[in-house]
C-alpha cells in the first residue's frame, strides 16, 4: 500500500486508484476510489466539511500525528495523549 501525503488518502495496488477513506465513530463514512491523490484528497476535505470535522496537525516528540478533532474544538487548548 503506497502512502499519500494527505491524510485519510491511501493508494489501492489491487485496483491501481487512489482511495480516500473515512470513519467516524467507528463508522465508515467515506470509502471513495479516485483516478489521482488530490482528487480523492479533495473528496475527503468536502466529507469532513459536511461532517463538521477539521484536522489538528500535533507535533509530539519524535514526529507528527494528524489527529481528528471536532471543528468547535479548534482554537482552544486540548490534552492530547499517545498510548502505544
Amino acid at each position: 500500500m503506497k502512502t499519500s501525503q494527505y491524510p485519510n488518502v491511501y493508494y489501492n495496488k489491487n485496483t491501481g486508484k487512489w482511495t480516500a477513506e473515512l470513519k467516524r465513530k467507528g463508522k465508515t463514512i467515506l470509502n471513495e476510489s479516485f483516478d489521482n491523490e488530490y482528487d480523492a484528497h479533495l473528496a475527503v476535505e468536502e466529507k469532513m466539511k459536511l461532517e463538521n470535522i477539521m484536522i489538528k496537525t500535533v507535533k509530539p516528540v519524535g514526529g507528527t500525528a494528524h489527529v481528528l478533532v471536532p471543528r468547535k474544538w479548534i482554537g482552544r487548548e486540548v490534552q492530547i495523549i499517545l498510548l502505544d
